[in-house]
């Protein structure tokens, strides 16, 4: 009975094993700065391969050209380096940054014309300095409140503090959905935008996202902005090994603030399920707990009617 057992297991396994591996892996490459697609980009695996973007800037890997990293080049933008072991079994955008911008010719704008953004979100100008931050890994979502919901508002972008960087190639994902409640688990069913692939070299500042061009309107109830780093793979992961729990290689940090103390704005995504990220008001001392929350933020432009 017990061998039975055991092979049930290792079959089993080896179906899971098989299943993830024959799963398309999909880039869609696109310019940072107007969001349309980039053909003819050169995406160079380390296992030698290499895939180049259709019309739709749209790179397809498939498992026999998986690999670890790789390489995307294209005469007019950046090289960017790409973190394939990263990437879920999705759809992610990868932006380029060309590599001449020409700036063009611009009128100054009176004081009438000029653009006026709104924040939501936690978005102090510094973190706690006796806080490490916020580690970017496996899976997580943050709350953003619409603090104004009478108004129709365009997301410009989201916002990321970020305080530690293990190292100027680690990458995460972001993505961006629309939230029911704080109270109620982000729901995948409502994504409005991702997962992009994300990459920033800068510590002490905040790292901005554009989708002013994806026409993304603020959600009434809230949104949640989505993150996802090492070891996880993706949101369908029931679990993950306890080999890769506490070994990080590669980092992001989050600055905390202490902006709105007695809100728990954060989720986790474990062993298969959603939970608030939640404590004791009262801690083991008996003083008060008092909340830290990751300094993200969306800015937001209001939609004239």
């Amino acid at each position: 009975m017990r061998i039975n057992k055991i092979l049930l297991y290792l079959v089993l396994l080896i179906g899971v094993s098989v299943k993830a591996f024959s799963q398309n892996l999909t880039l869609k490459v696109l310019d940072d700065i107007t969001s349309k697609p980039i053909v003819d980009c050169h995406l160079a695996l380390s296992n030698g391969a290499v895939i180049i973007s259709n019309i739709e800037g749209i790179i397809t890997i498939t498992p026999e050209t998986k690999s670890i990293t790789g390489k995307l080049t294209h005469v007019a933008y950046k090289e960017h380096y790409v973190n394939i072991s990263l990437l879920p079994a999705d759809t992610v955008s990868v932006r380029l940054m060309p590599s001449n911008i020409l700036l063009p010719e611009y009128t100054l704008l009176g004081k009438e014309q000029r653009k006026r953004y709104v924040k939501m979100g936690i978005k102090r100008k510094r973190p706690i300095k006796r806080h490490p931050g916020y580690t970017v890994n496996g899976i997580s979502a943050q709350f953003i409140t619409n603090e104004k919901p009478e108004d129709d508002y365009k997301i410009e972008g989201v916002y990321v503090y970020i305080k530690e960087n293990s190292r100027p190639e680690t990458q995460f994902l972001v993505s961006i959905y629309e939230g029911e409640s704080v109270e109620k688990e982000p729901n995948k069913k409502l994504k409005l935008y991702g997962p992009v692939l994300c990459q920033t070299d800068m510590v002490g500042d905040h790292y901005k996202i554009s989708v002013e061009n994806e026409n993304i309107t603020m959600p009434k109830n809230g949104l949640f902005i989505v993150f996802e780093g090492s070891p996880s793979r993706n949101l369908e992961s029931e679990t993950v090994r306890k080999s890769e729990q506490f070994c990080y290689a590669d980092f992001v940090r989050i600055g905390y603030s202490s902006e709105n103390p007695q809100q728990f704005l954060t989720w986790h995504f474990k062993k298969g399920q959603w939970k608030r990220f939640i404590f004791p008001k009262i801690n083991a001392r008996g003083h008060n707990n008092y909340v830290n929350n990751p300094m993200v933020y969306v800015n937001l432009e209001k939609i004239n009617k």
